[in-house]
């Protein structure tokens, strides 16, 4: 016969396994994914890693003084890295729900 502690532990590194292995899944392809945000004139490209890719400012924005641009390039590039930290937290939450739903098996 088998203990419940030994249940429990079984289930336990069963679980460990599949956050290990879904954590993986969801960063690697964070890491291949693109994210693309535009704030005002200033739309920028950035990869999952959080390397930014591209920066394309439209041409209106030669109006703009120095300061104005690097704002808006500033606020685009943060908001490409709350994108990205959104898609992971989405992702975690989702895996959080996974393990939650399985936990009734006792």
């Amino acid at each position: 016969m088998t203990s419940s502690s030994d249940q429990s532990l079984s289930s336990l590194l069963e679980k460990a396994n599949y956050i290990k292995k879904a954590m993986g899944d969801i960063e690697q392809e964070i890491t291949n994914n693109t994210f693309s945000v535009k704030t005002g004139n200033v739309q920028v490209t950035m990869k999952g890693t959080g390397v930014v890719d591209k920066i394309l400012v439209d041409p209106e924005a030669e109006q703009l003084d120095i300061e104005a641009l690097t704002e808006l390039i500033k606020n685009a590039i943060n908001n490409a890295i709350h994108q990205i930290e959104q898609k992971r937290q989405e992702a975690f939450k989702i895996i959080s729900q996974n393990i939650q739903e399985e936990e009734p098996h006792s």
